[in-house]
């Protein structure tokens, strides 16, 4: 499909903005930026109406299931809150009851601009097919636990690895997910770390979370998680790590050396208060810092213009210094770093050739005016619900807000059913 697009400011991620301008996309991607493209007509033409076009935003840490739960235990100690709450309805949970609730964070990703995300779970061949319907972008995982059977729930890694990687168009990549440090062996880590070397896949791991994680690891291995897990070679192979809230200077050298990317989830971190990661003193190691929501049941939403926000207002405040975490640093971890960090390294920013992964922000509504720097703009104004226009691999999944691939009564109605039989309310 030819899908011209008129009438736009575009933030292109690379340096520019280009004011005015139209874009082509033939098929998935990027065909041109103002110069039409030799014997291009258009199929479809989208007037902008003076929104602003930029990258698709990347969720890079989630558990979209976990929708289910959304203001189901609140306000509560992440001890309390994850063994007398959120452990013992996840064990209700059945494979279509995932399906039901990966749709649910889906729909709510591609409603806020979200045209890729990370996801570690379990039934994920169930995340996988609504993957597939929806047309988002994915980098799914199973979530591996010592305590429940991880040695042998490898193996269902492995299927979803050879049976889902790389498929739907390329849209749907496949890592593993050792949990955490606290929750997984050495000998489950080495396992992992085995597997996805041959396999040549990537790793998505939870990592320094919590104060108790880090001193759990001091008092039984004598080292921080980072250390630890280096030791285990976790991070020779691509690694993406979320949260990171207890980091010192030796654990950020380790991660910038490895080229491990850090996933910021700073509204689950606040409201499980946990803690916020060293996003500053990150990037001035060098890290990479991507931007996630986690699941709803600790956020309450996957709203990534939530993050962006807060991510910056938090490292001005840790540092003291209101330079810190500027607008622009922001829209890159959202955007080119999370895209690079989920293995999609055709997406991230608007260049011809590149994946027609975009979105169209409409500045109609009194918080986008007056209209100065249109990164602060973006950072700082603009809200989840003034995103008009979703494309993915050239594909439109919303467009004038109103979702084109998912029947969006269907699934809240499925949605509430389902949440409302595991709470036993039915």
């Amino acid at each position: 499909m030819k899908i011209a697009i008129n009438h736009v400011t575009i933030v292109t991620m690379t340096g520019e903005v280009i004011e005015n301008s139209s874009l082509y996309i033939e098929e998935d991607r990027i065909a041109g930026i103002n110069i039409l493209p030799k014997g291009f007509t258009a199929d479809k033409t989208i007037d902008g109406k003076d929104g602003i076009l930029l990258p698709g935003l990347v969720n890079a840490h989630s558990h979209a299931a976990m929708g289910l739960f959304r203001n189901y235990a609140d306000d509560m100690k992440l001890k309390t809150w994850l063994e007398e709450k959120i452990w013992p309805i996840e064990d209700k949970l059945t494979a279509k009851d995932v399906y039901w609730g990966a749709l649910l964070s889906i729909g709510e990703m591609i409603r806020s601009g979200v045209t890729a995300f990370a996801d570690m779970y379990f039934f994920q061949e169930e995340t996988a097919r609504a993957v597939k319907e929806s047309g988002i972008r994915a980098n799914l995982c199973q979530g591996l636990i010592s305590f429940t059977q991880g040695m042998e729930k490898i193996h269902d890694n492995i299927h979803l690895f050879k049976n889902y990687h790389d498929t739907c168009e390329g849209r749907l990549r496949i890592s593993f997910g050792p949990h955490a440090p606290n929750t997984v062996e050495d000998d489950l880590f080495l396992e992992v770390v085995k597997y996805v070397k041959n396999l040549g896949s990537t790793i998505q791991v939870h990592l320094s979370e919590s104060w108790e994680e880090n001193q759990e690891s001091m008092e039984k291995y004598g080292c921080s998680p980072t250390v630890r897990l280096n030791r285990l070679g976790v991070f020779d192979v691509p690694c993406l790590a979320a949260h990171g809230v207890y980091l010192d200077k030796k654990d950020m050298e380790i991660l910038k050396e490895k080229k491990v990317c850090v996933a910021h989830n700073p509204s689950s971190n606040l409201k499980l208060a946990s803690g916020m990661a060293p996003i500053n003193e990150l990037i001035k190691t060098g890290v990479e810092v991507a931007l996630g929501t986690d699941g709803s049941a600790s956020n309450n939403n996957q709203n990534l213009w939530e993050e962006m926000h807060l991510s910056s207002l938090i490292g001005k405040v840790q540092t003291m210094d209101p330079t810190a975490v500027n607008a622009h640093e922001v829209l890159k971890m959202a955007t080119v770093n999370g895209a690079k960090a989920l293995g999609f390294y055709e997406s991230g920013t608007i260049e011809i050739g590149k994946k027609a992964d975009i979105i169209i922000v409409s500045r109609d509504a009194f918080h986008h005016y007056p209209r100065f720097n249109i990164e602060s703009e973006l950072v700082y104004s603009t809200q989840a619900s003034d995103v008009d226009t979703v494309i993915v691999n050239g594909k439109i999944l919303m467009e004038g807000g109103i979702l084109t691939t998912l029947d969006e009564e269907k699934i809240k109605f499925m949605a509430e059913k389902t949440a409302k039989k595991l709470a036993g309310y039915e």
